[in-house]
């Protein structure tokens, strides 16, 4: 990736699709100076796709003004005081996958944890972010549904049409009459049509006076029309309600499809590679949980299950590449950048980089994320980048993902089948679990029953 790299200041660059050069940015100091300084994205063929994809509106293709207003109207929804209103529908729908392993772990047959986790994913999210469930994980045994194919279909094609070549049809025409994108616009369609059925029933729930309960799209719609009506406008109609908040809501179910399902199966395999880790995490879960599914009073007790979330994001995080365009001129290494110059921060690097992290970097070790451990230098751990556009969703994600652990490491331990050999595949969005046996992403455990 590096074509050449200054031992001085670690400094280098590659010569990106377009020739012009990127410069990679590995220590952590500067990789902290540059996410505090900037906020513009480095996106190339990623913005078209997005925009095909999720709609012109949302927050991960926003730049500038428009960025920030939109940043500014969802705080509200993004705020930890949404946490203990949402533990209860997820550990429920945890508690649903945990049933779902339940033959497999009878009859020893491996099960794809990226499927299971990605259906966990949209129950419950649907269910403690909307109050509608999707129901996915209740029908794992149907295979994937149509959202499961539409992001997998985005995320198979997004990598082919985003790095087809800087400024080819390809990458940047969504629009003509052709069969990739007649099946792009139906996979986008596919999800866009299901927020927008569910914000469309949640605004006439509200123009009919039903009580509705608290969630992150009630949070998102009334800050929509608080911002309205100080502006003197009239209350937003259905239709705008869904291009300008349902499509951010599509974009939300997809960046954690993208990332805590990959976290979530990595941590499992993490585990089953190093099971000397399963009798501390299950002593920590007996002790807090008492043999049911956490509460909002437990989740801040599960720090083990916390440090699994932390290591696994550590070891392969989902973004495994940041890239920023510096909004100002900025001086690293006593190398000035001009304003403009275009920035690659490597997650995957960072996270391994031994000056920050020790000798033991590659390792799996649960004890470098627990309480009153030394932290690793600003900089050096960025799953969920950083500064004024670090990930709003972050808090959420690490409730799914702890959720996840307690309820189904209650329950068992896991073993990695003779023939599965770990590996990531780069999509464009970020990393994700590779079965080279079967050609295809995914991640095979084997769940074992606790005696």
């Amino acid at each position: 990736m590096i074509d050449r790299r200054d031992p001085a200041t670690g400094l280098g660059y590659y010569v990106g699709f377009d020739g012009n050069a990127v410069v990679i940015v590995l220590n952590p100091e500067h990789v902290d100076a540059v996410l505090e300084s900037t906020v513009v994205h480095m996106l190339h063929g990623l913005r078209p796709a997005s925009v095909a994809f999720f709609g012109q509106k949302v927050l991960f293709v926003l730049e500038g003004g428009e960025w920030q207003e939109l940043r500014q109207l969802m705080r509200p929804a993004f705020t930890r005081d949404m946490i203990p209103g949402m533990v209860g529908d997820t550990a429920a729908k945890a508690g649903v996958w945990a049933d779902v392993l339940a033959p497999y772990a009878d009859s020893g047959t491996p099960i794809d944890m990226v499927l299971a986790a990605s259906m966990y994913h949209l129950s419950s999210v649907s269910l403690a972010s909307f109050h509608h469930d999707l129901g996915c994980i209740e029908r794992f045994e149907d295979g994937p549904n149509a959202i499961n194919r539409a992001f997998e279909f985005m995320l198979t094609e997004l990598p082919r049409r985003a790095f087809a070549g800087e400024g080819t049809p390809l990458q940047c025409d969504f629009e003509s009459e052709n069969e990739d994108n007649r099946r792009w616009r139906e996979a986008a369609s596919t999800v866009r049509d299901e927020i927008s059925a569910i914000v469309a029933a949640r605004h006439a729930a509200v123009a009919h006076g039903d009580s509705v309960p608290p969630d992150i799209m009630g949070a998102m719609l009334g800050s929509y029309a608080d911002a309205r009506k100080q502006q003197g406008l009239a209350p937003p109609s259905v239709e705008e309600l869904v291009a300008d908040v349902g499509d951010n809501l599509v974009e939300m179910l997809f960046a954690g499809y993208n990332t805590v399902v990959n976290v979530i199966a990595n941590g499992l395999f993490f585990l089953a590679r190093e099971p000397k880790w399963f009798k501390p995490l299950q002593e920590e879960i007996d002790a807090v949980c008492g043999g049911r599914v956490p509460t909002a009073a437990d989740v801040p007790k599960l720090d083990l299950c916390r440090s699994l979330f932390m290591e696994s994001l550590r070891l392969a995080p989902p973004a495994a590449v940041l890239g920023r365009q510096l909004s100002e001129d900025l001086q690293l290494g006593g190398v000035m950048l001009p304003k403009g110059t275009e920035i690659c921060l490597p997650a995957f690097a960072a996270h391994l980089n031994e000056a920050a992290w020790g000798l033991s970097a590659p390792a799996f070790d649960l004890r470098r994320f627990a309480k009153g451990a030394p932290q690793p230098p600003a900089g050096a751990f960025i799953p969920f980048s950083g500064g004024r556009r670090a990930c709003m969703g972050q808090h959420f994600a690490e409730l799914e993902a702890v959720c996840a652990f307690a309820v189904l490491l209650q329950q068992y331990t896991f073993k990695v089948p003779d023939d599965y050999n770990w590996s990531l595949i780069f999509t464009g969005f970020g990393y994700r679990p590779l079965d080279p046996a079967n050609a295809c992403v995914g991640l095979r455990l084997i769940p074992v029953g606790r005696a």
